[in-house]
C-alpha cells in the first residue's frame, strides 16, 4: 500500500505543474497584439476574390501555410488547423483593421473580400447573420451561402497575367452562393468537386466546416486539391489529394440547353450586383420560396421547364429531396431537405424552374400559375410548407398568390403584414377623395354597371384604409377598425360585401396592389398627417353654438340652420373633414340615444354631405372647410388636444371675415 501512495505521488507531482502551465501558454498565444507588423510581401486582390482565396495566393507568395498566414495577417490569435466560416461572412473592425495593415489593403478592399458586401444585394446573407437562432432552422439560411466553394477551371487558370500565371487566378466570392451556378465569361457550368478524388472541396455541412482544409498544411499551389485522400501503402496518416482543379474538364448540359442556363445566370448576377429597390428586394426571397414549392410539389411543376433533361436534373436532386422528406417523418429533422443541391447543374435547372413559377406579372395569372403547386405542396406535408412560408419574408404578391383565399386575415403573414415605417395614426379613416381618384382611377368601370350605383366609392374609400391599417399593423380588418373609429361589424360588413363581389370579377388583387401603391407613398412621406392624433384631439370637442352662427350666416336658404343653431351638426360635419371618418361613427352621433334624436341629426345631414352639392349647400360646405382645415391646423402643428383650446383658437379664427373662411358670396 505504502508503494502505491509514493506512485500515485510522483505522477502527481509530474502532472500538476503541466496543468498548472498550460493553461498560461494558451492564454499567451491567444493574445494578439494591438499593432499588427507589415508583411514583407503582399498581393493586391483580384476583381472579386474571396477572404479564403485570397489568403490562398498569399500564402502561396509568403512560402506559407493558410494558417499561418492568416495569423500573421491578424485573422487568427495563433496558427491554426483550420480557418473558421465566420471569417468568409464578416469580419469584425479588429480583424478588417489588422488585414488592412498587414497587406497593406484599403478598408474597402478588406470589405469586398466578404459575402457582408453582396448582403444589401442578396437578402438571405443578412437574414443569417440577423438570426438569433440557428441558421439551419431558416430556408433561406439554407439558400445563404456555401462555405465548399464552386469553381470555374477556366477562371481559376487566370488572364495570362504574370502574377496570375504563379498564383492563379480569384476564387470568386458568388461562387460562395447557391444562386450562381454557372460562369457566363467561359460558358460553363460550375465545378463542385474535385475530379480526381470526386469530393466536394469542403464539408457540405455547418458543422466543424473550415473555409480552408487542413490549413496548416503548405503544398505546391493554391489552385491543388486539399481533400485528404488514403495513402498509398494503406497504412499511416493521411495525404492530401493535390490534383489541380484548373485543368478539370467541362461538365453538364451543353447545346440549347446551356444557352438557357447561361442567359438565366446572366440575369441572376445582374441583380447581384446592383441596388435593390422596391419590389425588387423580394426577388430572392420569392426564388427560395418558389425553389422549396417546386420541390415539395414534384413532379406538377415539370412543365415549367423547356425540355425533360433539364426537368431530368430537378428529377434526381427531387428524389434525393424526397428522401429527405421521408426520412424526417422518422426522425423529426427536416434540414436537409431545404438544401440547394450540391451539384450545380440540377441547382441551375431548378432555379430556372422556380424563376418560371414567379413569371406572371398580372396577380390574377401568378396564381393561377402557382395554385396546383400549392395543393399538392398541402397534399404532402402541408405544416411543413408552412413552417417554410412564414420563415421566409416573401412578397405580399406571392403570400397573395398562394393563400387559400385572397381576401381576409387567412394566409402568410406578408398577406397582412409587412415592415413599414409608417403607423395605423397615419392611416386615415375613409381614403381622401384626391388619394382615391389617383390610385383608384378606372377602378369603378371595371364593375358591372348594375354594381356602380351610389355607395361603392365610399366602400372602397374604407376598404382601402382598412386594408392600409392591416398592412402595417399585422391583424384582421374587424380588428383595425376601432383603432380607425369605425366599428367591427361594420369591417366585417365591407370585408364580406366587396371581397365577395371582387372575388368573383378577380379585382381582388387588384384592389390590393393598388392599396400597396399607396401604402409605398405614403411610407416614402415626410410630412405624413397624423390622423390619430386628430381623432383623439376631437373625440370630446364640440363646435361652440356662436361658431355655428357664423359659418351659416347670411346664406339664403339656410336661415333655418342658422336660426336653430344646432352646432351637433357642425361638429359632425367638421370631424368628417378633420379625420376622414364617417359622420355614422362620429362621438357625436355615437353619443346620442339611438331613435329619434339620432335619426333626426343624420337625416339633417344627409343632403349637407352629399356627393354632389351646389349653390346654398356648396357655399357652407367650403366655409366649413376652411373652418375645419384651421382645426386639422392646431392639432397637427401645436399638438392640441384640449377642446377648450381647440374652441379659443377656433373663436379668433372665426371672428375674421367670412371670405377668409372660403365664402365665395
Amino acid at each position: 500500500m505504502r508503494w502505491l501512495f509514493q506512485c500515485l505521488g510522483i505522477v502527481l507531482s509530474r502532472a500538476i505543474p503541466d496543468l498548472v502551465s498550460r493553461p498560461r501558454v494558451q492564454e499567451a498565444r491567444r493574445k494578439v497584439s494591438t499593432t499588427t507588423r507589415k508583411l514583407p510581401r503582399s498581393l493586391a486582390p483580384l476583381p472579386e476574390e474571396s477572404l479564403a482565396g485570397f489568403v490562398l495566393r498569399l500564402s502561396h507568395r509568403l512560402c506559407r501555410s493558410p494558417g499561418r498566414t492568416a495569423e500573421l495577417c491578424g485573422l487568427l490569435t495563433y496558427s491554426q488547423d483550420r480557418l473558421p466560416t465566420a471569417l468568409l461572412q464578416y469580419l469584425t473592425p479588429e480583424q478588417a483593421g489588422r488585414l488592412a495593415a498587414a497587406a497593406r489593403l484599403t478598408s474597402d478592399e478588406v470589405h469586398a473580400l466578404t459575402l457582408d458586401s453582396l448582403a444589401g444585394a442578396y437578402p438571405p446573407l443578412t437574414a443569417v447573420r440577423n438570426a438569433r437562432e440557428r441558421t439551419q432552422t431558416m430556408a433561406s439560411a439554407h439558400w445563404s451561402l456555401d462555405f465548399s466553394s464552386r469553381f470555374c477551371p477556366d477562371c481559376l487558370a487566370g488572364d495570362g497575367s504574370d502574377i496570375q500565371n504563379i498564383h492563379g487566378g480569384a476564387w470568386k466570392l458568388i461562387w460562395h452562393l447557391p444562386v450562381v451556378f454557372a460562369c457566363p465569361r467561359h460558358r460553363r457550368i460550375l465545378h463542385y468537386r474535385c475530379p480526381h478524388c470526386r469530393k466536394p472541396l469542403n464539408n457540405h455541412t455547418r458543422a466543424r466546416v473550415n473555409l480552408v482544409k487542413f490549413a496548416s498544411r503548405l503544398v505546391e499551389h493554391p489552385l491543388q486539391c486539399r481533400n485528404p485522400v488514403p495513402p498509398i501503402s494503406g497504412t499511416g496518416p493521411a495525404v492530401l489529394c493535390a490534383s489541380r482543379l484548373d485543368r478539370t474538364p467541362s461538365q453538364g448540359p451543353d447545346g440549347t440547353d446551356l444557352d438557357r442556363l447561361i442567359a438565366f445566370q446572366r440575369r441572376l448576377l445582374a441583380r447581384l450586383t446592383s441596388s435593390v429597390e422596391g419590389t425588387d428586394r423580394y426577388y430572392f426571397t420569392d426564388l427560395i420560396m418558389a425553389i422549396q414549392l417546386v420541390k415539395l410539389s414534384w413532379p406538377v411543376g415539370t412543365h415549367l421547364l423547356p425540355n425533360r433533361p433539364l426537368a431530368d436534373l430537378v428529377d434526381a436532386h427531387a428524389d434525393e429531396a424526397s428522401w429527405f422528406l421521408q426520412a424526417s417523418d422518422r426522425t423529426g429533422r427536416r434540414t436537409g431537405f431545404r438544401d440547394p443541391p450540391t451539384d450545380p447543374a440540377q441547382c441551375g435547372a431548378l432555379l430556372l424552374a422556380a424563376d418560371a413559377l414567379l413569371a406572371p406579372a398580372d396577380p390574377a395569372e401568378l396564381r393561377e400559375h402557382i395554385q396546383p403547386l400549392v395543393k399538392e405542396m398541402n397534399t404532402r406535408a402541408s405544416a411543413y410548407g408552412a413552417q417554410i412560408a412564414r420563415s421566409i419574408n416573401i412578397s405580399p404578391r406571392l403570400a397573395r398568390a398562394m393563400a387559400a383565399r385572397t381576401y381576409g386575415s387567412q394566409g402568410h403573414r406578408n398577406l397582412h403584414g409587412n415592415t413599414r415605417r409608417y403607423t395605423i395614426d397615419h392611416v386615415p379613416a375613409h381614403l381622401p377623395v384626391a388619394w382615391f381618384r389617383t390610385y383608384f382611377e378606372g377602378f369603378l368601370d371595371q364593375l358591372p354597371t348594375s354594381s356602380r350605383r351610389t355607395g361603392w366609392e365610399r366602400i372602397l374609400r374604407q376598404a382601402a384604409s382598412l386594408r392600409l391599417a392591416q398592412l402595417v399593423t399585422g391583424v384582421p380588418w374587424t380588428t383595425c377598425a376601432p383603432e380607425l373609429g369605425s366599428t367591427k361589424s361594420m369591417a366585417a360588413k365591407i370585408l364580406t360585401r366587396l371581397g365577395d363581389e371582387l372575388q368573383t370579377l378577380a379585382l381582388w388583387p387588384d384592389f390590393e396592389a393598388r392599396v400597396d401603391q399607396i401604402a409605398d407613398c405614403l411610407e416614402a412621406d415626410p410630412n405624413r398627417i397624423d390622423y390619430g392624433q386628430r381623432r383623439r384631439a376631437l373625440a370630446t370637442w364640440t363646435m361652440p353654438d356662436e361658431h355655428w352662427r357664423a359659418l351659416t350666416a347670411a346664406i339664403p336658404r339656410l336661415r333655418r340652420l342658422h336660426e336653430r343653431a344646432d352646432a351637433d351638426l357642425g361638429t359632425v360635419l367638421t370631424f368628417c373633414q378633420v379625420t376622414q371618418g364617417h359622420y355614422v361613427h362620429s362621438p357625436t352621433i355615437r353619443a346620442r340615444p339611438r331613435g329619434a334624436a339620432r335619426a333626426a341629426l343624420v337625416g339633417e345631414l344627409g343632403p349637407l354631405m352629399a356627393d354632389e352639392l351646389r349653390k346654398e349647400r356648396l357655399r357652407l360646405h367650403q366655409r366649413v372647410t376652411a373652418y375645419a382645415d384651421h382645426i386639422a391646423e392646431a392639432c397637427d402643428q401645436r399638438g392640441c388636444r384640449d377642446p377648450l383650446l381647440l374652441s379659443q383658437d377656433a373663436m379668433r379664427f372665426t371672428g375674421r371675415s367670412l371670405e377668409y373662411l372660403g365664402d365665395e358670396g
